[in-house]
Order: structure tokens, then sequence, then C-alpha cells
């Protein structure tokens, strides 16, 4: 059933993408051959972060359960899903990349667990946890690094910053994408620091991952820029 014209859907899923022409599409099959599934009602938002190939937002306006915007340049992730938050509609707020390396499964045990808080963030470092695939044992070290470094510089306590995977009630997205400013890797750790200055509940969520080997992040270029990020949000927010 086709329930994204819902007014005021369940949830809202936010898939950033940027030159996605090779994944676009069996993504978004997963995501709403899930969603068609389920119980409650639902709307897909693709945010095009000026994307540069044709067939990126030419799937997207292929997909009529989908509501596709298109930014004019790309901005980065952060700004993509910010993007997403102000125009979504739902009662909850779901993100996830566009190859769902954490399955579209996990979108209804992230709206279960949010009846009772304010913000799930899927970890791939809890007992229950399970990869599937791993990352090269080089950048799964320094994405764990990064996340240690940015525990301590902002004061978090997260198994896992950047698995990007998470979920919020309407109005926690809201007044933390309001205040949001970074548009590139290091949102995940500024959403965060964010939202426990603010009080907000936040619950890890063990989930199966997988990785993709044509992710589009490349770890080794972006995390000097993401360490002084990281005092950049420190002293931006204090």
């Amino acid at each position: 059933m086709y329930r994204s014209k819902t007014i005021n859907p369940h949830v809202s899923l936010i898939l950033p993408v940027y030159n996605e022409s090779k994944r676009i599409q069996t993504g978004l099959k997963a995501a709403i051959s899930y969603l068609e599934k389920q119980p409650y009602s639902w709307e897909i938002i693709v945010v095009d972060d000026g994307s540069t190939d044709v067939n990126t937002s030419g799937v997207a306006l292929d997909s009529p359960e989908v509501k596709l915007i298109r930014t004019t340049r790309n901005f980065g992730k952060g700004h993509a899903i910010r993007v997403g938050v102000e125009a979504s509609r739902g009662e909850y707020i779901i993100f996830s990349d566009i190859d769902f390396s954490v399955p579209p499964e996990f979108i209804s045990p992230f709206l279960t667990v949010l009846k009772s808080t304010d913000i799930v963030i899927g970890s791939r470092r809890l007992r229950q946890s399970h990869v599937t695939q791993h990352q090269h044992f080089l950048r799964e070290s320094l994405g764990h690094g990064f996340t240690q470094i940015a525990n301590f510089i902002l004061g978090l306590h997260h198994s896992d910053l950047t698995c990007g995977f998470k979920g919020f009630k309407r109005s926690v997205a809201q007044d933390l994408f309001r205040c949001q400013k970074l548009n590139r890797w290091a949102f995940d750790p500024e959403i965060l620091f964010l939202a426990q200055k603010l009080h907000y509940r936040i619950h890890e969520f063990p989930v199966t991952w997988a990785n993709d080997p044509h992710t589009k992040v490349n770890l080794i270029n972006d995390l000097p820029q993401s360490l002084l990020s990281l005092l950049y949000i420190r002293l931006m927010h204090s």
C-alpha cells in the first residue's frame, strides 16, 4: 500500500544521497518493500546533495513513494539530513545511508524504543551487535579511534558515534537540527553533543551491520578535518 501521501505519517525515513546511481535503486526497493508491509504510515524523503550524475535523482523521481529534494550543490551529509528533517512530517524521524548497511528491518524496532526515549542510535559495538562484513582493519581502527577521541573531547559516552542509522522523536530532531551547523562528516557527534547538552534521552541499540566497499566516506582524508571539527563543536556550542 502506498502510504507516503498521509498528512501526518507515523515515520519519515530520510535518505541523503550523492552520486548514488549504482546503489539508489536497490536501496529504495529495499526500503519500500519493507515499509509496505508495516501497519503504520510512512514517507520516504530522498535528499540529493548536489549529485552530478543523472540517475540518482532520476531513479528517485521514478518512484512515486518518494519525495525528492535536490540541493543546488554538494554541501555534505549533515546539511542533507538537516534539509530532510525540515521537510519531514512524521511523528518519528529515522535517517539511513542508501546502502542500508543497517537493514530496513531495524526501522520498526527503533520506533518501538522511541516510544520511551528521545533518540535511538545504532551501534556496531555493543555485545548484541552483529557485524556480518567488517571494514578493512585500518578503516575500522580509525573509526573506533575517532569515536574514542570524540567522546573524550565532547564529554560523550557512546560506543559508536558514526553508524549511519539513527532515530528521533520529531520535535527532538527539529530542535537539534535547527541548532546543528556542521555540514559534513562530524555532524553525528555534533548532534549527540547537542542532545546531551539539552538533556535528551539517548538509547544505543545493537544492530546488524555489513560494510559496503563502495562507501563514499574517505576516512583517511576526512579524519583530520573531522578532528578539528570536534574542537569547533566544543567551542561553538559551549
